[in-house]
């Protein structure tokens, strides 16, 4: 069985900030909001695949990563325990991309698949709803929140995809770990 999970990359939109928990992203066609919201997590085990790759290879990654994770977990009988994920290390030159799923259970290490994670504590998250093309949008909502709230990013940010790109407006949360105050 293959697995639902494909996605396509997104590419920059500039974000206009305005007060308190929403902010306003002027996209290609129509202005967006974005409600940022701080929740607070536990640490979630997570079957992966780690790969380094340029922003050109990062569709390719994930288009294959989430099918190979997707049949590991079948196989070994492990429960999924949340929609699946990119979580994005930012280089100069290259991303180190961690996709996977968040499962019930541990997995075996097979192939490129080994156990991984989420981080807990508190989170900034906000929905963005509409083509993955204007995601850097939602990313740039909540950095600019973090930044105008005296907050501080802990980690790598992550994308969680709660629908598949086969639907005309897939939902995607966008993720960014904070330091505790």
């Amino acid at each position: 069985m293959s697995s639902p999970y494909s996605i396509v990359l997104p590419s920059a939109v500039r974000c206009g900030v305005s007060g308190g928990g929403r902010h306003h992203v002027l996209g290609h066609s129509r202005a967006v909001t974005y409600d940022i919201t701080v929740e607070s997590r536990t640490p979630q085990p997570a079957a992966v695949i780690r790969a380094r790759v340029t922003r050109d290879e990062i569709a390719d990654l994930l288009n294959s990563a989430f099918p190979e994770i997707f049949g590991v977990l079948q196989v070994q009988a492990v429960p999924i325990a949340g929609p699946p994920f990119a979580r994005y290390g930012m280089g100069e030159e290259a991303f180190d991309v961690t996709a996977g799923f968040p499962v019930a259970a541990a997995v075996e290490p097979e192939g490129r698949v080994e156990m991984g994670g989420l981080p807990g504590g508190e989170v900034a998250t906000t929905l963005h709803v509409g083509s993955y093309e204007g995601l850097a949008g939602a990313f740039d909502a909540v950095t600019e929140w973090v930044a105008a709230n005296g907050r501080r990013i802990a980690g790598d940010p992550w994308e969680s995809y709660l629908d598949g790109p086969e639907v005309s407006e897939p939902r995607t949360m966008v993720c960014f770990p904070l330091e505790e105050r």
